[in-house]
């Protein structure tokens, strides 16, 4: 050895027989020796610790071949006979002492952000869309146990690590969830895609639109206890907040035989993306789906039980949504409907129901909001007849708790047959941007249709329309297709705002697609059901004609077509048509209902507003009408009703009753309004028996 050699500190001697060996952070970069190196892959340091010059390949070259190839021996990267003291355990770490402990180039950490802080080292979290976020993690310590905090001048919530590189898992289809920033470098550096969680206790900061467009996520699971928590933590979350793709757990012992993937990284570098590749199609086969296949013959010979329902033809078990404009009325239909299956009464004031366990979530309503209604649509004996009705007005968003609490309510009332939401916007999962709408219309309520589905149980929530019109009712629900499609049936109301009567669109997997007439009753809250919506539509359409034609003349105004279409839309949210109006003038000529002359019409019916059998407060009921006496004649239940003659079959003449006592009848239906369906079936009931008490 030369004395100029001996002279030299350990560094200098390696740096010299190094080739362009440049400055980097707290050592020197340069092309490794020991293989043939393309790349800059081995750092030379010195290294306080041990009184060594330290060096690694990242290339995995063992640092025995590399002081062969410059002609030295390990000894030789010590200084003979001296003992530096022993680097102090508190010293500040760096960025590059946390690359070299990784086994990961700092390099690669610089590009990653990670950056040197006089507190130690600052890992950067970023955005989906690569936007530096406020929180960031400090570490002090080269393990994240022994010192990892975030900064405290920001109370932004956390979220997890390596968001803006979910596009690789993307386009890869599958994503590796680990915990920590460092499991994330080492399956980055070998182009797996990862995300990382950062803490075992954190796992809600996952969401589901970060899982947009992938099909299967492994979760990392380490062999202690905390690993095995952080794998069911995860599992658990992908649940809660309705990811539809498939899971696998990634035991890294049995797998690789290795903690986690940094150390598996550690042991071979070269080995590596062969070992978790065979890893991951290992967890893929042990967490792999075993379809149910079924034959068509042993399913013809099995006895179901029939489905059960909430309101026999109309609300059956299964996810429902119940859609509608805001303040139309939908809450005091769901509540009555929700009241008649807790007492055992009516459904919409016609359906007999069995009693049944409620819950009702009125989460847009405070109690004394629902008391009042709840007192306004009972029965005065309530006591006696209310059964299970539970409510809240509050409720955690099913991501967030809201699905297990309801699953553990329906798990302790097996006799529930309805479950109320209202509002769905109240519950579902927020949302973020650059996610897929009919995605996320569909998961945020599929726990729901699983719920329902388990229990036997209806499960309504309430939404909201969207503003422009369809020709399909179904396409007037806010929201993408995604949200009908995953319920078993659909309600929309639909009611010209200030009117009483509307239209129910019914829709359904199990239920007959129908429009049903409703009618409300602003003093009272109730909705009663009145029938075929066709039908009753029709009726009320011609009436409307005839209140116009009263009005009109009583103003002097010409009856044309122009004149009575220009007055039906007058405060009309839906425009009636010159050539609908026609139409519909034609069929009420034909019907007798008017009498047309040189495009003038003429009504033969009374106005709705002061009809003879309907009279207002300030007059007497008449005594007679030309169909027989009023329903709210003061005599009508002591007088016999006078109906009009037809000839019935055969020619033989029966009595007709009159137009107030014909159920479907627009009469009928103003005079149930006013007294009440019980009072006017008992007057239908007693015009009948005068009939036959009249013929023997």
């Amino acid at each position: 050895m030369s004395t100029e050699t001996a002279t030299q500190q350990p560094i200098e001697r390696v740096l010299s027989l190094l080739k362009h060996p440049r400055r980097y952070s707290h050592g020197y970069s340069t092309h490794c020796p020991a293989h043939q190196d393309k790349r800059a892959s081995l750092m030379v340091w010195e290294d306080e610790a041990d009184n060594h010059v330290g060096m690694m390949c990242f290339r995995g070259c063992p640092r025995a071949a590399i002081c062969e190839a410059i002609g030295i021996t390990e000894e030789d990267l010590y200084v003979p006979g001296e003992n530096r003291p022993k680097r102090d355990p508190s010293t500040i770490i760096t960025s590059f002492g946390l690359g070299i402990d990784k086994h990961i180039h700092p390099h690669f950490l610089d590009n990653l952000g990670v950056r040197d802080d006089k507190r130690g080292v600052i890992i950067p979290y970023y955005t989906q869309d690569g936007k530096p976020y406020a929180r960031y993690r400090l570490r002090t310590a080269l393990k994240a146990s022994d010192g990892s905090t975030w900064n405290i001048d920001s109370q932004e919530p956390i979220i997890p690590y390596g968001l803006q590189r979910l596009e690789d898992a993307r386009k890869a289809g599958f994503l590796v969830i680990v915990e920590g920033e460092s499991e994330c470098w080492t399956l980055w550096l070998h182009k797996f895609p990862a995300l990382g969680i950062p803490g075992a206790q954190l796992h809600n900061c996952l969401q589901r639109q970060y899982l947009t467009g992938i099909n299967r996520v492994y979760i990392g699971q380490e062999s202690d206890e905390a690993g095995r928590a952080f794998a069911v933590g995860i599992e658990k979350r992908l649940q809660d907040i309705g990811y539809a793709g498939k899971v696998c757990i990634l035991d890294m012992q049995e797998t690789c035989q290795a903690k986690d993937p940094n150390e598996l990284h550690k042991r071979s570098r070269i080995a590596f993306k062969e070992t978790f590749q065979a890893a991951l199609k290992q967890a893929a086969k042990s967490s792999g789906f075993t379809p149910d296949i079924c034959s068509l013959r042993d399913l013809l010979k099995k006895t179901l039980p029939a489905p059960r329902w909430a309101i026999r033809e109309l609300l059956i078990e299964g996810l429902s949504i119940l859609a509608g404009r805001p303040k139309m009325g939908k809450s005091w239909m769901i509540l009555q409907i929700a009241l008649a299956l807790a007492t055992g009464g009516k459904a919409l004031k016609k359906i007999d129901v069995e009693c049944a366990d409620v819950l009702y979530l009125a989460l847009e309503d405070p109690h004394r909001r629902l008391q009042a209604r709840a007192m306004q649509l009972l029965a005065d004996d309530w006591r006696e007849r209310l059964g299970c009705f539970d409510y809240a007005t509050e409720w955690a968003r099913l991501n967030e708790g809201g699905r297990d609490a309801l699953e553990e309510w329906l798990e302790q009332h097996p006799q529930a047959r309805l479950v109320v939401i209202d509002t769905l916007q109240k519950v579902r999962p927020r949302r973020t941007r650059n996610t897929d709408k009919y995605e996320d219309d569909y998961s945020d309520i599929a726990p729901l249709k699983e719920l329902a589905d388990k229990y036997h149980c209806a499960i309504v929530v309430i939404h909201h329309t969207r503003k422009a019109g369809a020709s399909d009712p179904l396409d007037e629900v806010s929201g993408s297709t995604g949200l009908t499609g995953v319920v078993d049936s659909v309600f929309v109301l639909k009611r010209e705002r200030g009117r009483a009567d509307a239209v129910l669109h019914v829709s359904g997997r199990d239920i007959e697609e129908r429009e049903l007439a409703i009618t409300f009753d602003e003093q009272t809250g109730d909705w009663t059901l009145a029938g075929d919506a066709e039908a009753f539509r029709l009726t009320w359409e011609r009436q409307e004609i005839i209140d116009v034609l009263h009005d009109l003349i009583r103003q002097n105004v010409p009856t044309t077509p122009l004149k009575i279409t220009e007055a039906i839309n007058v405060g009309r949210e839906t425009k009636k048509s010159r050539e609908s109006v026609r139409y519909l003038l034609h069929k009420m000529t034909q019907a007798g209902d008017i009498s047309p002359c040189n495009d003038v019409y003429t009504p033969n019916r009374p106005n709705s507003t002061n009809p003879p059998n309907v009279p207002t407060d300030s007059q007497e009921a008449p005594k007679s009408y030309s169909s027989g006496y009023g329903p709210d004649s003061a005599d009508s239940h002591d007088r016999p009703v006078r109906g009009v003659s037809g000839n019935g079959q055969n020619g033989h003449k029966k009595e007709v009753p009159p137009q107030w006592l014909r159920e479907g009848s627009w009469e009928w239906q103003k005079a149930v309004e006013k007294n009440g369906l019980a009072d006017m079936q008992e007057r239908r009931a007693s015009w009948f028996a005068q009939q036959k008490g009249g013929e023997a």
